[in-house]
């Protein structure tokens, strides 16, 4: 596997977690006390920054997709040329 392969994979993973987490911090804000978060409570979720993030990990998930692609046609081209 190439290294630029490695690379896109890791980033596919990075991007799986950041939008698992962001979904998990959006499920959650609904359980948090209404009370705590009129509190100042800095533990309350902030669902803009989580739309956000969630956004961010669609666009970084996207990019790694189109590296693996651009290095399997990279590949198939260099195969064409040696045979």
């Amino acid at each position: 596997m190439s290294s630029i392969l490695s690379i896109a994979i890791s980033g596919l993973n990075n991007a799986t977690t950041r939008i698992a987490n962001a979904a998990s911090n959006i499920v959650n804000a609904s359980s948090t006390p209404a009370a705590s978060k009129n509190a100042g409570n800095s533990a309350a979720v902030d669902l803009n920054a989580e739309l956000v993030n969630g956004s961010i990990a669609k666009v970084e998930y996207g990019a790694n997709a189109a590296v693996i692609k651009v290095e399997n046609k990279l590949e198939k081209s260099l195969v064409d040329i040696k045979t």
